[in-house]
């Protein structure tokens, strides 16, 4: 009895330190957060562990960068050409993405309604 006691007890102290951890992020993450209107991380790749190239938009102009853990490297600028070739892509993908999220929802939505009747039909 007292081991069961003491599982319990210790179940709801890690449930209390989680909860405690949660509030203390939530709490934290509001002072570390920071909303930069002039600063934008428009795309990111990875060509190593420690090692990306990006695209990062500063005051309007767009700068190719190269991003380790050590610096951060302004490669060259973007001209207007390839900044129109970029936002062009861009929201080719993100379309594309809305369309794959349209079709999740289909599917989900079938197989909602296919479970609700198969589980109609059991209570019958």
């Amino acid at each position: 009895m007292e081991m069961a006691l003491a599982v319990v007890r210790l179940i709801i102290g890690l449930a209390v330190v989680i909860f405690l951890i949660n509030v203390l992020m939530r709490y934290l993450n509001k002072y570390t957060t920071q909303n930069n209107d002039s600063l934008r991380l428009v795309l990111r790749v990875a060509l190593s562990k420690n090692l990306s190239l990006g695209i990062v938009e500063i005051l309007g102009a767009y700068y190719v960068v190269s991003m380790s853990e050590q610096k951060l490297e302004i490669i060259r600028q973007l001209d207007a050409e390839e900044i129109e070739q970029l936002e062009a892509n861009l929201a080719q993908k993100q379309a594309a993405n809305e369309q794959q999220v349209e079709k999740f929802k289909e599917i989900f939505t079938k197989a909602k309604l296919t479970v609700r009747k198969d589980h109609k039909d059991d209570e019958d």
